[in-house]
């Protein structure tokens, strides 16, 4: 469902992705190939009902940050896809992939055991959504059965001294990121300024999306390595991206398997102040026409990501006989009902009294004495979205509003009429995109 999108000036009406039979025979071998597609769109949902309209409340400025406050962050490796692996055999193999994915070059790994095409891929699944900083493992293997044991060749899609160059610049740039990232700051600060980076610092690589329909790969746009060197993903770049930053800077988070629109696509469960929450980075990567769209996907609930985001089933919840060798399936998927530290509950006044417009003015004022380039106001959901809208539009309040903080900031800056007001009624949003005289 796509934003509902109104603006105009303020003085006018305003709208809106058998490895042989043994040793000596390459040629014919079954590979289990994922490719992620995902789009980068401009695009919401309706997050919250429409109530009745109300009078009775005051408008309140939410909490502007979120969790325990930390100094040093330590690394927060959860490992979810491992302590998800319910068989010791399964966990085994884990630790040989780790072993071997780590090497320069690939090697062939002999297990103990005969595993199946579906317990293959989840032990890699379930590799790959814990280390999203090794981005040369690509999503295919080779694999056949001996007597009681399996052999897997994976793929890397570097090796050699190229590989070794490229762990040198990605690793220096990691370190450099979580440098700048805040200190002693909240898990909700440090979240903020990961999104804020990836957003800032990432293109979605529409070429990249266009190979992969087409079962290609052009480069590194579906791992940390596009996202954060190249500048340049797709969903699972970014998802990776984003993971990987939050679990250096002391996050919990971890990558989640779905479709949208019709296309497979990947975000993130991450957790703030114990609580698990979803963010779509590559959604939050929008035209922005206002700086609150980077939030649009950050922090929702399942039943909110459910709007326009299909979950996949996870691994334990296909059998063998199901499994479809094109999807990937999920190994851990967090339940998020909280709706704390959502964008627009942390971090944004929220309106509950068209007529009650002290702190809004005040908090206004200073965001214009900061030059400010937007200013949020989330209606509450005892007003009417669209009447409340209509009428601080048009019955004089963001006048009012506005001529009251250029009081208080005694005109400089002045506050122009002549900005733009925007709202989103999925997120029960309004925006004054703020220009000075």
């Amino acid at each position: 469902m796509s934003s509902a999108l109104a603006v105009g000036y303020l003085c006018l009406n305003y709208n809106q992705g058998d490895f042989l039979k043994y040793i000596n025979k390459l040629h014919t071998v079954l590979a289990v190939t994922a490719v992620f597609l995902c789009v980068s769109v401009f695009s919401g949902c309706s997050l919250l009902d429409e109530l009745g309209f109300s009078d009775n409340s005051q408008i309140s400025q939410t909490v502007t940050s979120g969790g325990t406050v930390v100094g040093a962050r330590s690394n927060a490796y959860s490992g979810y896809g491992f302590s998800n692996l319910e068989r010791e055999d399964l966990q085994n193999l884990y630790e040989m992939l780790d072993q071997y994915a780590n090497k320069s070059s690939v090697e062939k790994i002999v297990a103990d055991g005969t595993f199946s095409v579906k317990e293959i891929s989840q032990v890699l699944e379930a590799y790959k959504n814990d280390n999203p900083q090794v981005f040369w493992l690509d999503d295919t293997f080779e694999y056949s059965h001996f007597g009681s044991k399996t052999g897997i060749i994976l793929s890397f899609i570097y090796d050699g001294d190229e590989l070794s160059q490229m762990k040198q610049n990605f690793d220096a740039k990691v370190s450099e990121i979580i440098a700048n990232a805040p200190t002693n700051s909240t898990d909700y600060d440090v979240e903020l300024y990961i999104n804020d980076y990836i957003v800032d610092n990432c293109q979605y690589d529409k070429e990249g999306a266009a190979a992969a329909d087409n079962g290609e790969t052009l480069g590194n746009e579906h791992n940390a390595y596009g996202a954060l060197i190249d500048q340049k993903a797709v969903c699972d770049g970014y998802s990776a991206a984003f993971q990987l930053l939050c679990n250096k800077l002391g996050i919990e988070c971890v990558s989640i398997q779905g479709t949208s629109k019709d296309e497979p696509h990947m975000w993130n469960g991450v957790k703030i102040n114990n609580e698990w929450y979803h963010t779509d980075v590559t959604w939050n990567d929008s035209d922005e026409y206002v700086h609150s769209e980077r939030y649009f996907y950050l922090n929702l609930t399942t039943e909110q990501i459910k709007a326009d985001h299909t979950i996949n089933l996870s691994y334990g919840e296909v059998s063998d006989d199901n499994f479809d060798e094109n999807t990937i399936y999920n190994i851990f998927v967090p339940s998020c009902t909280s709706q704390t530290y959502n964008y627009f509950n942390a971090s944004c006044p929220k309106l509950t009294n068209i007529n009650g417009s002290d702190e809004i003015v005040t908090l206004l004022a200073q965001t214009a004495a900061q030059r400010g380039e937007d200013f949020d106001v989330v209606i509450d959901e005892g007003l009417d979205f669209q009447t409340t809208v209509d009428s601080l539009a048009s019955d004089g309040y963001i006048y009012n509003w506005l001529e009251k903080a250029n009081a208080k900031n005694g005109n400089n800056p002045k506050i122009s009429d002549k900005s733009k007001l925007y709202n989103f009624s999925e997120h029960r949003l309004l925006t004054i995109k703020l220009q000075y005289e």
